[in-house]
């Protein structure tokens, strides 16, 4: 760019150039590596805001292009008188813009044909309204042929106008009178009208092809390694108005023909994997389209279907609600591979699904679909896991996806489940899962070696052997790896286990240390059915009797998500358990208090004491409650001492009634002096963040305010919006930390305040 921007007149000189541009849209690629360069000389009046075109030329691969005209922006709106043309009439100057044409040696294929190509923009742009426009395009008797290959496309015949003489979307006509195509003497005829476009398209359009894809080759080179192969067979026409479709006059509305697929086949490295669709079948009616059959096998993956989807053009035309029913079978399914864009992301696949590590993004579910799946698979691949004999209902409307009492086998957990719940991108930002689910005979050490989020919510598990089986409900929001956000997981359900081996658990270890009963180092735990629920960072766990080998306990407690415990097991213990040398200095103790009171006390068969777990998984505290004396030589003695109780009840109940509240108060203080640390650390957080987003939007705007030429100004005023957005990220990054903070102040004084009400 170029001028003595000093003055109010004068020649703007520009220069753009790019060496490929590629434009996609809906996954289908425009434009591939386009070689750009546009050279263009304005008069621009800088008072008036206007700039004419002068000398200028637009090179898109060999197609120059020319413009006649002003643009000029005195107000908000955009006022614009402009035409355009192409400088050079041959077939093989627009040609070159055909994705897979331009190779290269392009500079050697042999082209005959004229074209033609020019139109206009004229009026005002802005909020409501956009310019009157035409593009006119003609291609006439036009041919190519590549040298080397054997055959070439001939016979190539296009009129295309697309005209709209008001500005108004609605008054936009696309009229396609002729599109036909001999390509290896294969013809291709197709014919597109429509008009009112906005208020009720009228629309004619019509598709007629016989395809062999295998001669392809013989007319377009292609990369190596690339195969493409089948035959398309279209007769497809329609005629009517959109309003007819709307109000369910299909009589009105004409539509017939079929498409056909058979035997294609396509391979190509640039593509993520082989898609070989054996047969598909298609028939069209007004009010549906049938899916007579669908054969096809997609990288690994194999699939059929047939069904039925209503709606569809309603759907393709505006947008608007499409419903559907399909019975989807496959015999492999390998989602991890299928959600890969492109070759690179399906080999990463492949060496994580061996490491159990595929990594996930969010997917998101259109909000105008309304389709049911009836789904059989016989075998599935989904992140790490190999998923068998998957059947039941998948429907998908409203931006979600309803399984209803879905079955899925899971040798790798050597179990299998019954879900039933939803997956929601309702809000983008947020995805959530509300499920319930009916796990039967999972493995233990598999399950917790599996999930993440089961290692959170039951450390216990790394260490623990056996099956169980459960019964669960829970809600959570996503991440953008699809994993849950712990801290939104709420929900809750039952677990049931016969039997439970746990070794190596530090705090079983320490409670083992504690009794001086070694053989508690390998525990076994019989007769689970525990009730839980999680919520606010904890799992909780009710009131759950157990059996430990000849003993008994009740446990109760919960597990934080940050891996801290507090639980208590009241347990009951055979005296016998605790050995010979523990009972006989018990029984000698015992028979002195009877010698010096005259009284007649003896030992019970069952010690009863409670265990309290605290600290972390990783970093355990165990102490010992007396509930009539507990095991070990010391702790039995504090049991024989209770026989004496009686005598001295009322000081012993007004000593532990003021030990209590001593506690509470303690208590109460460390959660009041925590919750105003919280609200101070909340109340800065957000004044910073205040700050952060004032200072932000100021120097945002400043900038605008204070650029050097309108060019600047209006370049920085299209990227504000974005920059503030990264602003007020920022900030609420910074009451997101806040709250953390806060809450793990709370969190710990919350343990500490327990620690004091338990001691």
């Amino acid at each position: 760019l170029s001028g003595d921007f000093s003055l109010e007149n004068f020649v703007m000189q520009t220069l753009t150039v790019m060496d490929a541009i590629t434009v996609k849209m809906d996954g289908v690629t425009m434009m591939n590596k386009v070689k750009t360069r546009f050279k263009a000389d304005l008069d621009a009046d800088m008072a008036g805001m206007k700039f004419t075109f002068k000398e200028n030329e637009l090179s898109l691969n060999n197609l120059s292009m020319g413009f006649d005209g002003f643009v000029a922006m005195p107000t908000d709106d955009i006022d614009m008188d402009l035409t355009y043309h192409v400088n050079q009439t041959t077939f093989k100057s627009i040609l070159s813009l055909v994705p897979g044409i331009y190779t290269a040696d392009f500079a050697d294929v042999e082209t005959s044909g004229e074209i033609g190509l020019n139109g206009f923009a004229k009026g005002v742009l802005n909020d409501e309204r956009f310019p009157a426009f035409a593009l006119k395009m003609f291609v006439q008797d036009a041919s190519f042929h590549y040298p080397d290959l054997p055959k070439s496309a001939e016979n190539i015949q296009i009129d295309l106008k697309v005209l709209n003489n008001t500005g108004y979307p609605d008054a936009t006509i696309i009229d396609l009178q002729q599109f036909h195509m001999e390509m290896a003497n294969n013809p291709i005829d197709a014919v597109l009208y429509v008009a009112t476009p906005v208020s009720d398209a009228n629309i004619k359009a019509a598709l007629m092809a016989k395809f062999d894809l295998a001669t392809v080759k013989d007319v377009v080179p292609m990369e190596e390694g690339d195969e493409l192969n089948g035959i398309i067979n279209s007769d497809v026409k329609m005629a009517g108005r959109m309003s007819a479709i709307e109000h369910e006059e299909y009589e009105k509305f004409e539509t017939s023909g079929s498409l056909e697929v058979t035997g294609m086949h396509y391979t190509s490295s640039s593509f993520a994997y082989p898609v070989e669709i054996k047969s598909m079948i298609m028939q069209f009616t007004p009010h549906y389209v049938v899916l007579e059959k669908y054969d096809s096998k997609v990288g690994n993956s194999d699939m059929q279907m047939d069904g039925r989807i209503d709606n569809f053009l309603a759907y393709a035309l505006k947008d608007s609600m499409l419903h559907g029913t399909f019975n989807f079978n496959a015999g492999y399914l390998d989602i991890n591979e299928l959600m890969a864009e492109d070759t690179t992301a399906v080999e990463q696949a492949e060496v994580a699904s061996d490491t159990a590590e595929v990594p996930m993004s969010i997917v998101e579910v259109p909000d105008n679909l309304n389709v049911t799946l009836n789904a059989s698979i016989a075998k599935m691949l989904y992140d790490n896991l190999t998923l068998t004999d998957v059947s039941g209902a998948v429907v998908i409307k409203e931006s979600k996806v309803i399984m209803d009492d879905l079955f899925i086998a899971i040798p790798d957990l050597e179990g299998n489940m019954n879900m039933s719940g939803s997956y929601s991108t309702q809000d983008i930002t947020k995805p959530m899962v509300d499920f319930d689910l009916d796990m039967q005979a999972f493995d233990i050490a598999k399950t917790f070696n599996t999930f993440n989020t089961v290692q959170k919510l039951v450390p216990i598990g790394k260490y623990s052997s056996g099956k169980f089986n459960t019964s669960i409900h829970f809600v959570s929001e996503l991440d953008d790896k699809m994993e849950p956000v712990m801290n939104s997981l709420n929900g809750g359900g039952k677990i049931v286990t016969k039997s439970v081996k746990v070794a190596g658990f530090k705090p079983i270890d320490k409670l083992a240390d504690v009794l001086k009963m070694p053989e508690y180092k390998r525990l076994a735990i019989q007769d689970v059915n525990a009730s839980y629920e999680f919520h606010d960072g904890r799992v909780y766990v009710k009131e759950t009797p157990v059996k430990l080998g000849d003993s008994k306990a009740v446990i109760h407690g919960s597990t934080g998500f940050d891996q801290t415990i507090d639980y208590t097991w009241e347990m009951e213990v055979p005296r016998a358990a605790f050995g010979a040398k523990a009972n006989d200095a018990a029984t000698g103790l015992l028979n002195d208090i009877n010698s010096k009171l005259g009284s007649n006390m003896s030992m019970s068969d069952k010690v009863k004491f409670n265990v309290v777990f605290g600290g972390t998984a990783t970093e355990p505290t165990v102490k010992t409650r007396l509930k009539g004396g507990v095991g070990g030589k010391q702790e039995i003695k504090e049991q024989v001492k209770e026989a004496v109780k009686e005598a001295v009840k009322e000081v012993v109940d007004d000593a532990k009634e003021k030990a209590r509240e001593a506690a509470k108060k303690e208590a109460d203080k460390i959660m009041k002096d925590a919750q105003a640390q919280a609200d101070k650390i909340k109340a800065e957080a957000q004044r910073l963040a205040d700050k952060t987003k004032q200072e932000g939007y100021a120097a945002i705007d400043k900038g605008i305010s204070e650029a050097g030429n309108l060019f600047a100004k209006k370049a920085l005023q299209a990227a504000a919006p974005k920059a503030k957005q990264k602003v007020d990220k920022k900030a609420q990054a910074i009451v997101d930390e806040g709250n953390n903070k806060a809450d793990a102040v709370l969190q710990r004084a919350r343990v500490e305040a327990d620690k004091k009400l338990q001691q």
